[in-house]
């Protein structure tokens, strides 16, 4: 089961680019590795992106396109997608877990993403619709490693999966990438069915 880590141990590379040092939250070891493939053994996201659209992982997916200011990076063994802004080193990410009768509470799920984070304040915590499903999305601070952060975290159930997305910045980024956040979460669609069996 993955939990919102510590990336201590992890890199972060974008796609089709050398490894090389990155600034902001990255040279402070606060890239968001967010794992929401609960439940289940960790592994490298073996999907493909294009246009928005996520395939070939637990659950196929779609999100909102984000502008060029972002970059998809691999973070090993944690994310379906996860993508770096270069001006400000936020990260958005997006995971899906799928597994046959897995029926744990909205609560219990933001709970066990949100381990390794300390001194956590909550700063709305609401129920949203989302693909035509009940989510809960927290907007927090927190430290990660002692290093000040601010996210919004959504989580929602959907025919035996879990989707959770993220947004995690430098707290003096939030209100810059928040409006890049939403629009990620517009768009986001799934059937909800593992791959391969998922409506395409």
């Amino acid at each position: 089961m993955r939990t919102l880590v510590s990336p201590r141990s992890l890199w972060a590379r974008p796609l089709g680019r050398p490894s090389r040092p990155t600034g902001g939250l990255l040279r402070h070891g606060v890239l968001l590795c967010l794992g929401a493939a609960l439940f289940v053994p960790a592994c490298s996201s073996s999907g493909t992106y294009r246009e928005g659209s996520y395939t070939g992982g637990e659950a196929d997916f779609h999100v909102g396109e984000l502008d060029g200011d972002w970059t998809r990076i691999q973070v090993r063994d944690q994310n379906d997608l996860a993508f770096i802004h270069g001006p400000t080193s936020g990260v958005i990410q997006a995971n899906a877990s799928c597994q046959a009768g897995l029926d744990i509470p909205l609560e219990a799920l933001r709970n066990h993403l949100l381990i390794g984070f300390t001194e956590r304040e909550t700063v709305e915590e609401r129920r949203i619709e989302l693909d035509g499903r009940e989510a809960l999305d927290v907007h927090l601070t927190a430290k990660l490693d002692g290093v000040p952060v601010e996210m919004r975290l959504t989580v929602l159930k959907k025919n035996e999966c879990v989707f959770d997305m993220a947004l995690l910045t430098a707290p003096a980024d939030f209100a810059r990438l928040e409006p890049h956040y939403d629009a990620f979460l517009r768009g986001f669609h799934s059937e909800g069915q593992a791959a391969p069996l998922a409506v395409r």
